[in-house]
């Protein structure tokens, strides 16, 4: 089951394309283009979607949030068809390198991402008419970065929003970094937040304060009970948290609710 959008808000051209084996397995990926530069890529299960860019609109440079396969999943074809450029985080480009192994439900949804060079971050990051601030923001990525186009109030925010609220959590995501990130992003002028799943066109900024401060109430509670010398199980009944243990079988494990409380304990027992 396929979905696709194409759009322009702002001046930002959007290509929403996802797949699913179901409908209600359909997972939504959004890349982004300002003129000749691509805001990462989408998947590679949704490559034959991307519509042919005329001379005029070749991608000649690509920034990239993160590593993560519904991201970079065409980082190579971009590069290797157009010869863009593409710029990311030093330890993007490390990955990107060699490639990467992904779990059978990522292959599914996503597909993997191919090796591809990436190069560091210039100092002067500007692109055309356009000039962004790029900024570490780990916690779902260890390499995550936002980046900021202060004279248009938009923020790239990669996987960094997605929802104000968030139910599951992947073993790798760091709960206590993610609300760092929030922190510093929530200071940046913004309103457009322009995230791969879940873009918020207007009023972006009330919008990630929500999550942050969701986050952060969660964070306490959780920790609370860590204080107390709660397990990790006990601490889901008291807080009234349901596993979703069919969600954990279809993904080894990789995604459940009980990872995000576990992140806190981690946090904590350092």
């Amino acid at each position: 089951m396929y979905y696709q959008e194409f759009g322009n808000k702002f001046g930002i051209e959007y290509f929403c394309c996802g797949y699913g084996p179901l409908k209600s397995m359909v997972r939504t990926v959004y890349f982004f283009k300002l003129d000749n530069l691509l805001i990462d890529t989408g998947s590679l299960k949704t490559r034959w979607m991307i519509p042919e860019f005329t001379d005029k609109d070749i991608p000649s440079d690509i920034l990239v949030t993160h590593f993560h396969e519904d991201h970079t999943g065409n980082l190579a074809y971009f590069i290797h068809k157009y010869g863009a450029k593409a710029y990311g985080n030093e330890e993007t480009i490390k990955i990107m390198e060699n490639g990467f192994s992904i779990l059978p439900y990522e292959k599914v949804l996503f597909g993997h991402a191919e090796p591809a060079q990436i190069n560091p971050l210039p100092k002067n990051l500007s692109f055309g008419k356009y000039t962004f601030d790029a900024y570490h923001t780990p916690g779902h990525s260890h390499d995550h970065m936002a980046y900021h186009v202060a004279n248009q109030g938009w923020l790239f925010s990669g996987d960094l929003y997605v929802a104000d609220r968030i139910k599951v959590w992947r073993k790798t995501e760091n709960l206590q970094e993610q609300i760092k990130s929030l922190e510093f992003l929530c200071t940046l002028d913004f309103d457009v937040l322009v995230c791969n799943h879940n873009p918020q066109w207007t009023n972006g900024k009330i919008r990630l304060q929500t999550k942050l401060d969701y986050f952060k109430t969660f964070y306490g509670r959780v920790k609370d009970c860590y204080i107390k010398g709660y397990s990790v199980s006990e601490t889901m009944k008291e807080l009234n948290l349901k596993e979703s243990y069919l969600l954990r079988i279809l993904t080894a494990d990789d995604v459940a609710v009980r990872h995000i409380v576990q992140s806190v304990f981690d946090s904590e027992s350092l």
